[in-house]
C-alpha cells in the first residue's frame, strides 16, 4: 500500500523525464496553462503561461490549486478587468491504474465567452429551480403559446412538456371560464391594472387532459423582454384545501343547527315550565340560599295578597316562619338526625298575609342547585278551609261516654 508522500515521488520523478524531453520543451513555451496537481490538490510544477495568468500558483509552496483560480482578477497584470478559462483536467494514472494525480489545463476564453458560459450556468440554474419546484409553473408568449410546463405541471395536468408545448394556453381552461381568461390575459399584457401588473393572484379551475377540473390558485406575473412579454403563472391544486373548508363549513352549519335545535328546544321547555308555574293551583316560592324570594308565581299573589313586585327581594320571613327555612338550610349539609329534614316532606305551618294576619298552610321544599349555588323552592297550599271543615267535623262527633 502507497504512503501519501508516494503520489509526490512518482509524479516528480515521472514529470522530470518529460521536462528533459522535446516535450517538456513543448510544454513550457505552449500558449496554454499546464498545472501538475498531486491527489491532495497541492500544486507540484506549472508552466510558463499557467505561472503567468495565476502567479499564485508557484511550485513547491504548497500552494492548494483550488485557492488561486479564485485569486482578484488581473493579479499578474495589475488590471480589475476579469479574465476567463476554460479549465481541463486529466487523471495521471499509473500502471497499476491507480491515480497518481491530476495535470490541469487552462485554456484562456473571452470576456464574451466568459458571460456567456456564466448566463447558461444561470439560465441552467433557473430551469433546474423551476423543474423542481412545488407548483406548477407555465409561462407563454403573448400570443398565448405555452413556451415553458415544468415537471409539476405535467403532473398536474397530464400533459407531457412535448404534448403541451406551442398549444395555446387556453387547452388548461374550462370552456365556461375562458371568456374571463382570455379578458384578464389581454389586461396583463396592456398594463392594465399597473399595481397587479407583477402579481395578480386568483382562484379559479383548471382544466386537465383527461377533461376533469381542479379548482385552483393561480399567481400571474409579465416578464418584458425584448420582443414582448412574457406571462408567467404560477398554480396550485387546492382541491384538498377547498375540501377541508367545506368540510369545516359543514360542521359549522351543523353545529350551528344543533345550537338553535337545542335553544329552541330549551326555550320550549321553558314556556312549558313557566306556564305550569303560573296556572299551578299551589303557590310556589323560590328562595336563595339566604332566603331572599327570587321567584313567585300568580297562586301566591293571591294567596298571600302581594303583588309580585312587592316580595321579589323581600326575604321569605316576610310570608312564612323564618324557622322553617333555618331547617331547611341547615339540612342541606346535616344528617345525623339531629335535625329535622324537611325536604321532601308535607309539613304544616301558617303564612303572613299583607295585613299580617295568619292562615294555615301545608308545604313541601325541595333544593336544586345552580352555577354552584343553592337555592330553595317551596310549594305551598291554604288550608284555611279544610281547617274549618275538621273543626265543624270535630265539633258535631258524640262525645265520649268514657
Amino acid at each position: 500500500m502507497m504512503t501519501a508522500k508516494d503520489p509526490h515521488n512518482y509524479l516528480k520523478k515521472e514529470f522530470a523525464k518529460i521536462k528533459d524531453s522535446f516535450l517538456g520543451s513543448l510544454i513550457n513555451t505552449a500558449q496554454y496553462g499546464f498545472a501538475l496537481i498531486t491527489p491532495d490538490f497541492i500544486v507540484l510544477d506549472v508552466n510558463k503561461k499557467f505561472l503567468e495568468w495565476f502567479p499564485e500558483a508557484r511550485a513547491e509552496d504548497g500552494a492548494l490549486c483550488y485557492t488561486f483560480f479564485y485569486a482578484p482578477a488581473g493579479a499578474a497584470s495589475g488590471s480589475q478587468n476579469p479574465r476567463f478559462f476554460n479549465i481541463t483536467c486529466t487523471p495521471v494514472i499509473d500502471r497499476q491504474g491507480n491515480i497518481q494525480g491530476i495535470m490541469e489545463l487552462a485554456e484562456p476564453v473571452s470576456e464574451k465567452a466568459g458571460t456567456e458560459n456564466k448566463l447558461k450556468d444561470l439560465q441552467q440554474q433557473y430551469y433546474q429551480f423551476i423543474d423542481n419546484a412545488n407548483d406548477a409553473i407555465i409561462s407563454c408568449s403573448n400570443d398565448g403559446n405555452i413556451l415553458l410546463f415544468n415537471k409539476k405541471a405535467q403532473e398536474l395536468f397530464g400533459y407531457t412538456e412535448e404534448d403541451i408545448r406551442g398549444e395555446k394556453f387556453h387547452v388548461l381552461t374550462p370552456p365556461e371560464t375562458l371568456p374571463g381568461q382570455l379578458q384578464r390575459f389581454q389586461q396583463l399584457l396592456s398594463g392594465e391594472h399597473a399595481s397587479a401588473l407583477h402579481k395578480t393572484m386568483i382562484e379559479g379551475r383548471c382544466l386537465k387532459s383527461d377533461g376533469t377540473t381542479f379548482p385552483s390558485e393561480i399567481t400571474y406575473s409579465v416578464q418584458k423582454n425584448g420582443s414582448g412579454s412574457i406571462i408567467m403563472a404560477i398554480i396550485r391544486d387546492i382541491s384538498e384545501r377547498k375540501a377541508a373548508a367545506e368540510q369545516l363549513q359543514k360542521y359549522a352549519q351543523q353545529l350551528e343547527q344543533e345550537v338553535t335545535n337545542r335553544t329552541r328546544d330549551l326555550n320550549y321547555s321553558q314556556e312549558r315550565l313557566h306556564l305550569f308555574l303560573e296556572t299551578a293551583s299551589d303557590a310556589i316560592i323560590s328562595t336563595d340560599r339566604d332566603g331572599t324570594i327570587i321567584y313567585v308565581n300568580k297562586t301566591a299573589e293571591e294567596v298571600f295578597d302581594y303583588q309580585r313586585g312587592e316580595i321579589l327581594g323581600k326575604n321569605i320571613a316576610l310570608l312564612t316562619p323564618r324557622e322553617i327555612w333555618q331547617v331547611a338550610q341547615t339540612s342541606v349539609h346535616m344528617h345525623d338526625g339531629h335535625v329535622t329534614n324537611p325536604m321532601g316532606k308535607t309539613l304544616e305551618s301558617w303564612g303572613i298575609k299583607k295585613d299580617r294576619t295568619t292562615f294555615p298552610i301545608e308545604f313541601s321544599i325541595s333544593v336544586f342547585e345552580r352555577d354552584s349555588e343553592t337555592y330553595f323552592t317551596s310549594i305551598i297550599r291554604d288550608i284555611s278551609k279544610r281547617k274549618k271543615l275538621e273543626q265543624k267535623l270535630q265539633e258535631k262527633l258524640p262525645s265520649s261516654p268514657f
